[in-house]
């Protein structure tokens, strides 16, 4: 009976481990060990169907094995559905091209997020994050999700007000809505009911009333709280005070990009848990804190962009965990203590944008041995900063990168340099060396450099015609003294040289060496010959600036290679002949610059296909025909600079030209033009309202020449306009923010419209040479313009600042003499008046005062009435005086 007993027993034990076996099996193979449920299956299917989709990222949410659908994740033991990642799998940080970009935006997801997720009771983790919304509100239905414990909707581009109901997720550890610049937040107690936070990322959330204090004060409950990120949220102001803190193990603060105008908190450096701090970008001034030395675990301190001042203090070198130091773009003065020195754990030292004064040397970097970048610049004008070290001095460090500029850094190249054989990055601007570049540097920089900058020093000799750089580079050698020819250089992918004095002509064979030039700049040099054919054919080009040489011939031909260049300067040249008709199929091109060169024809109607056209500049050239009237097609409705002056150009100004709204500078000076000035001129609203150049997203700075008063002025988009015949619009006076205005050699009639008075920012006027008449309107901005030069040559003008007297002024004149006339006859009459008064007074005076001196009688009853009404005065103020102070009362309760 025990022998069948163990028997059973171990058959039972047999098909134990089998049936565990089969189980195993399936699993790894791939097999779920349990079905997920029908009605969030549905769910799913639902929420589905609400989103755009372009890419198929959920193709594979079909059939019944939802648990096996992509960014879906199951309970292994009940199939519930507990985890549902749907964040973009490109990730924004690491495009790093137009294609990388493209295939980000081709994987988001958007449209409508479906209640549906109600039926996923076990859901506590929802990452929607990267995707794009296109400006919805956060749904109320996420507050219900309740057993939500990771929730990221971070850059998705979510709008509207963040739903307080968000605060009943009590479960909830990680909470992420940064990026989402179009959502707000009214209200601050709803995170207070967040008891179980450890993450919170509010940046780019705008913060309604900006009142960061009942943030804070909510925020201050939350003690499991480890990371508190509200970066841009719009903040003016934290308390400065808190009487009691909460935050005993707050890690990571980032209140950076906001308004915070005041002094420093004092109890931001009493959590003495932080290991990261980040107050940047705000305005936060005073002096810098002396209380930082106890805070025993900081590793990063930003205080960059701010207004701190006075000196860093010795203390700063206290903080010997600390790995990153940002004090740049501030008001930092004087000299950098020696105990920075001390921080042997630092690994990131950024110091630039100060007005530093005094020296560096071996003292402040010595016990460095972990530091990878470092940046120090100077904007002290008196006594700018200086190194100060010695001729065999060797860092005990390694750097990764390092930017210097603006500080004195020696007169010849610096020989330490050689030890730092990991830079990818050198930044030496406008830092004083001088003399030739040794050759060690060429070797040693072509091994890893990624970027290199030498900009504005006094360097000078020749560089390598030939060089291989083993990873793409940037290189800057601008502003220096550089001969020679221009050096082809594999793997740069832009190539500065502006500015030097290099001659000879353009290596015909530049493209083939350099096929991924990105930007070329070989401006201000002494170049010669033809441009060649092949750089029109690399394909990278965004930026090609050839300006203020001698080079010459016709341009080339072919330009539907570089498809994505933005800026093409070839201005102060030689060139003749036509443009090319190539040139339309440059879609991307923001900046034309054709200038003072011997261009001829007409403008091609091909480059009405540059939609993405900013600037175009044409003038001192031999352009002819009509100007072109589909300039205001597509995108050239954005233009902002249009400067054709000095061709022979005929015909009347193209009314299409009023359809340039971005309009900010237009020139047509020195053509052959005809016709009157359109009124509707008026529509340049950008002249009439304020405008910024940052607005515009530009980084091209053109130097263009613009004539006014005689002499030459170079602009960044000034506001100017050049017109012809006819009469002078009284809208001109609608643009407001005009500042220089040439209308001179013209045939302009009529008279000067009074409205010009109301262009307070005009600055440069030029009339002369036209044929206007009548009186020069006065007032405000026309007050100040009394040069008799900008009216010469208008014979039928009248009025100051010139001599001419206007019709009418001499019987104003006659006017004033007989006024003059009455005035005297009127003075001498006072004057016989006030020598009558005075006897009369004098007689007066006694028979009153005299008769009460001598009548006891009435002297008594004079002075019995002023007592009488004394009292009545006295009386009735006191009256009035007590019904206020009841009134008040009654008011008050």
């Amino acid at each position: 009976m025990v022998g069948k007993t163990n028997c059973s027993s171990i058959q039972l034990l047999f098909f134990t481990l089998v049936y565990l076996g089969f189980l195993f099996l399936r699993s790894i193979n791939g097999d779920p060990i349990v079905h997920c449920i029908e009605n969030e299956r549905i769910a799913l299917v639902k929420f589905k169907e609400g989103l755009t989709d372009p890419s198929g990222r959920l193709s594979s949410w079909v059939g019944d094995h939802c648990c096996r659908w992509r960014g879906v994740t199951c309970s292994n033991r009940t199939g519930r559905v507990i985890k549902l990642n749907l964040q973009n799998p490109f990730e924004f940080r690491e495009i790093r091209s137009l294609s990388d970009y493209k295939s980000f935006e081709n994987s988001y997801l958007g449209g409508e997020l479906s209640s549906s997720l109600l039926s996923l009771k076990h859901l506590n983790y929802l990452d929607l994050s990267q995707n794009y919304f296109s400006g919805i509100s956060i749904p109320i239905f996420i507050g219900s999700l309740a057993r939500l414990k990771y929730l990221n909707f971070s850059s998705s581009a979510f709008g509207g007000t963040v739903p307080p109901h968000l605060g009943n997720l009590s479960r909830l550890c990680y909470l992420d809505l940064h990026g989402n610049s179009g959502s707000e937040n009214n209200d601050f107690q709803w995170l207070s009911r967040l008891s179980s936070l450890r993450y919170l990322d509010m940046g780019d959330v705008t913060f309604n009333g900006g009142g960061g204090v009942g943030l804070i004060q909510a925020i201050n409950v939350l003690p499991s709280l480890l990371e508190l990120h509200l970066s841009t949220c719009g903040l003016y102001d934290l308390p400065l005070t808190l009487p009691f803190l909460n935050l005993t193990s707050l890690t990571v603060l980032d209140v950076s990009s906001n308004y915070l105008n005041s002094s420093i908190p004092l109890w931001l450096f009493n959590i003495s848990s932080l290991v990261s701090l980040d107050l940047s970008d705000n305005y936060f001034r005073g002096p810098f804190p002396n209380v930082l030395s106890h805070m025993s675990s900081l590793q990063v301190l930003k205080l960059s962009g701010n207004q701190i001042s006075g000196q860093l203090p010795a203390s700063i070198g206290r903080l010997s965990t600390l790995k990153l130091l940002d004090l740049s773009g501030n008001q930092l003065n004087g000299t950098i203590p020696n105990s920075i020195g001390r921080l042997s754990e630092l690994k990131f030292l950024i110091l630039g944008g100060n007005p530093w004064s005094g020296v560096i040397s071996d003292v402040h970097l010595m016990h460095l041995r972990k530091l990878r970048q470092l940046k120090i610049s100077s904007i002290s004008q008196e006594n700018p900063l200086a190194f100060d070290l010695r001729d065999d001095w060797v860092p005990s460090f390694r750097l990764e990168k390092m930017y210097i500029r603006d500080v004195q850094l020696g007169l010849t190249f610096p020989a330490w340099l050689r030890t730092q054989t990991q830079l990818s990055t050198l930044v030496l601007a406008n830092v004083g060396i001088s003399g030739n570049i040794p050759e060690w540097f060429w070797k040693f920089s072509s091994r890893k450099m990624e970027y290199l900058s030498l900009y504005e020093n006094q360097l000078n000799g020749t560089v390598p015609n030939l060089l291989h750089f083993h990873h793409e580079c940037f290189v800057d050698l601008g502003s220096n003294q550089f001969e020679g020819r221009i050096p082809v250089w594999s793997n740069v992918t832009d190539l500065y040289l502006s500015n030097n004095s290099f001659s000879g002509p353009i290596p015909s064979n530049i493209s083939r060496m350099t096929s991924r030039l990105k930007g070329l700049d070989l401006s201000s040099n002494f170049l010669n010959g033809s441009i060649p054919p092949s750089i029109g054919k690399l394909q990278d080009l965004n930026w090609l600036v050839l300006s203020n040489n001698q080079l010459s011939g016709k341009l080339p031909q072919d330009w539907r290679s570089p498809e994505l260049l933005y800026v093409l300067d070839l201005s102060n040249n030689n060139f003749s002949g036509k443009i090319p008709t190539s040139m339309g199929s440059l879609t991307s091109l923001g900046y034309l610059v054709l200038s003072n060169n011997s261009l001829y024809g007409e403008i091609p109607s091909s480059l009405r296909n540059c939609t993405s056209l900013r600037s175009l500049d044409l003038g001192n050239n031999r352009f002819s025909g009509n100007i072109p009237t589909w300039i205001r097609e597509n995108g050239a409705l954005r233009i902002r600079i249009l400067r054709l002056r000095s061709n022979l150009f005929s015909g009347k100004i193209p009314k299409q030209l009023c359809y340039l709204s971005f309009l900010h500078y237009l020139d047509l000076a020195h053509n052959n033009l005809s016709g009157s000035i359109p009124q509707c001129f008026e529509n340049f609203t950008v002249m009439s309202s304020d405008f910024s150049p940052t607005e515009s997203g530009d980084d091209y700075n053109e130097k263009t020449k613009v004539v006014a008063k005689g002499r030459e002025l170079e602009y960044s988009l000034f506001s100017n306009l050049y017109l012809l015949t006819g009469q002078i619009p009284e809208e001109i006076g609608n643009l407001r923010k005009l500042e220089t205005l040439d209308l001179s050699k013209n045939k302009l009639s009529g008279p000067i419209p009074s409205s010009m008075s109301s262009l307070t920012f005009l600055s440069n006027l030029n009339l002369s040479y036209n044929e206007l008449s009548g009186k020069i309107p006065s007032g405000n901005q026309l007050q100040t313009l009394d040069d008799k030069s900008i009216y010469m040559q208008n014979p039928l003008l009248c009025g100051p600042p010139l001599s001419a007297k206007c019709p009418g002024d001499e019987t104003n004149q006659g006017q004033g003499l007989v006024e003059s006339e009455e005035e005297d006859i009127d003075g001498f009459e006072m004057f016989w008046f006030y020598v009558g008064m005075a006897p009369g007074f004098v007689v007066g005076f006694w028979i009153i005062c005299g008769t009460l001196l001598l009548k006891k009688s009435w002297r008594y009853a004079y002075f019995q009435l002023l007592e009488d009404w004394a009292d009545k005065f006295y009386l009735l103020f006191t009256v009035n005086i007590a019904r206020l102070r009841r009134k008040l009362r009654l008011e008050r309760n």
